[in-house]
């Protein structure tokens, strides 16, 4: 996803706005899956600057969103906003015998202040005043979903990429995968870390968004679970980064700054980082 609808798009940092960003290329990536005959399709969800609720990618799939008039709200132009005049969504047949899995990235719901728009929105280009705005035409969305599908679809890990976690489950019937279980089991980082001494693991930015069932969360439930030592070198600290002590966990900050000199000297924060860690470990 991050590549059909996210950070690796050609488009300048300032000319981001999820307001106007769409999950459109992810739908047509799953689209294609389709015209292959596959039986099952999974969807990793993680570094979107969409905050659309997978509505972008339902309308390459053929999907469409009406208002109290009978009008396509995307008809001549995007921008989430229409959203807050949703009254209708007209489903096409989809094909049958196809199993689709959302592998997300995070535990947040759709709606609220741990949702998709509050904790995600402003590092994806939303400007304060779109927030609230934002906010409604997800939950509009979900008003509808519920009333005509009978769907609830503000569960953990709906607000995954800007709430294309409950747009899968609302439009494909997607099963919710927890995505660092998923990738652990794939790697088999549960023997990994049972015949490890020191576990060295690294996030660009620790915070309290950390917690939310990123991979390095689930790192450190095995590392508990095996009780063995793990040192996070962070390449800066932000706020609420603290939780992770609650864990027993020993934080080391390598940034020797704040980005972007924290990126600009990684590797040599990074070389320095490990040294410390193991000698500490060592004495």
């Amino acid at each position: 996803m991050a590549r059909a609808s996210g950070w690796n798009l050609p488009i300048p940092k300032e000319g981001r706005n999820p307001r106007y960003a769409t999950t459109y290329g992810t739908g047509e990536l799953i689209q294609r899956a389709l015209e292959q005959e596959v039986r099952e399709i999974y969807i990793t969800l993680g570094g979107s600057v969409t905050n659309d609720g997978g509505v972008g990618a339902a309308l390459a799939l053929g999907f469409d969103f009406l208002d109290s008039q009978g009008n396509s709200l995307f008809a001549n132009t995007w921008d989430v906003f229409a959203l807050k005049k949703l009254e209708k969504i007209v489903q096409p047949p989809l094909p049958k015998g196809i199993s689709f899995f959302a592998v997300v990235d995070v535990e947040n719901p759709l709606l609220g202040k741990q949702g998709a728009t509050y904790v995600y929105g402003r590092q994806k280009g939303a400007k304060p005043e779109d927030l609230p705005h934002l906010e409604e035409s997800l939950k509009r969305l979900y008003q509808v979903v519920k009333k005509q599908w009978g769907k609830d679809i503000n569960f953990p890990g709906a607000g995954a990429a800007g709430g294309f976690g409950a747009g899968l489950y609302a439009f494909l019937d997607a099963k919710i995968l927890k995505g660092a279980a998923w990738v652990a089991e794939k790697i088999r980082l549960s023997q990994a870390v049972a015949q490890a001494d020191l576990i060295l693991t690294g996030e660009g930015k620790l915070d309290e968004q950390t917690a939310y069932g990123k991979a390095i969360s689930h790192l450190i439930a095995l590392a508990r679970e095996k009780q063995k030592p793990l040192w996070i070198l962070a390449g800066s600290l932000g706020k609420g980064w603290e939780k992770v002590l609650e864990k027993g966990v020993s934080v080391i900050d390598t940034s020797g700054g704040t980005p972007p000199k924290s990126r600009e000297e990684a590797r040599k924060n990074l070389i320095e980082g490990v040294k410390k860690a193991c000698q500490k470990w060592k004495n």
